[in-house]
């Protein structure tokens, strides 16, 4: 597993991000955002430069701090 060979580290601690993950997970009721999501979007905020790596459809129109495009790499995009 990456987690256990320290290939991939969470860079985010949701006790201490819940407020503003909440936020993006309940901003936009015609978007639906999933807890990961929302959870990858607040890392995308406190983390310059930033590029996320997903299968999922949705985030070519999620937005970061407000209005900010996210630089993915996906097969999806």
């Amino acid at each position: 597993m990456l987690l256990e060979r320290s290939a991939v580290h969470i860079a985010l601690s949701l006790e201490s991000q819940i407020a503003p993950v909440r936020r993006l997970f309940e901003r936009d009721d015609n978007v639906p955002a999933s807890l990961a999501d929302a959870c990858l979007l607040r890392m995308s905020e406190l983390f310059e430069p930033c590029s996320i790596l997903t299968l999922g459809r949705n985030f070519g129109i999620y937005r970061r701090l407000g209005r900010k495009t996210i630089s993915l790499m996906s097969p999806c995009a």
